[in-house]
């Protein structure tokens, strides 16, 4: 056993060596500058956010009701300046978000990408219920078929193809491929113009410009 000299020295020794250490000014300083950029990363990412939606979650949005609702009633406000609080119009503001901050580049759209239909095997055991399935698209079963108001096919004619439902190439469009969750989408797809004019909407969904085969957009 120790004696009582000695484990007082044991103890002194622990003691100093649990005593506080002054964190390294290099590791601090680094420390800071880290946080820093995570702080103003997180800026802009929040940065078109209102604060009131900062927690809202897009997910929320489920159901075709709810999306066109979304839609018009919180997305498309936000893509034009607005009249002013006094109901004055925002004069020299075309260009603006209605943020009076952000410059739009080009116009809102809103693309679908639809998938050909008969692109998987429906089980029999859900065929009365659902005698069509769409797969996954890959970028290769990609529907560009030419169709008009509800998705009736039409002839080769463009003259007879609204502009909504006509299917333009990732080149046409500028856009690029993604993966997304569960597939790979490309670039093209076919486009809508996004206006404050409920009609715009009105045509959209009352034509069920979304329907089970729409793969994203």
């Amino acid at each position: 056993m120790l004696k009582t000299k000695d484990l007082i020295l044991v103890l002194d020794k622990r003691k100093r060596h649990l005593a506080y250490q002054p964190m390294d000014l290099d590791a601090l300083e680094e420390a800071r500058k880290e946080r820093e950029k995570e702080v103003k990363i997180e800026a802009i990412i929040n940065g078109f956010i209102k604060p009131g939606d900062l927690w809202v979650e897009y997910n929320n949005v489920n159901t075709e009701k709810r999306f066109w609702n979304w839609t018009y009633n919180a997305l498309v406000p936000e893509l034009f300046a607005l009249p002013w609080y006094n109901l004055r119009e925002p004069l020299g503001l075309r260009l603006y978000l209605d943020d009076r901050n952000n410059l739009k580049i080009g116009y809102a759209v809103m693309r679908q990408v639809r998938i050909q239909p008969s692109s998987c095997k429906v089980s029999w055991l859900i065929e009365s219920v659902s005698p069509e399935c769409a797969g996954y698209g890959n970028m290769v079963n990609e529907d560009d078929t030419l169709y008009t108001v509800g998705w009736r096919k039409v002839n080769s004619s463009e003259t007879l193809v609204p502009p909504e439902y006509k299917y333009l190439t990732a080149s046409q469009l500028k856009g690029y491929p993604f993966w997304g969750q569960i597939d790979w989408y490309g670039g093209g797809g076919m486009w809508s113009l996004l206006w404050l004019d409920e009609t715009v909407m009105s045509k959209l969904l009352s034509g069920a410009w979304r329907d089970w085969k729409k793969k994203a957009g």
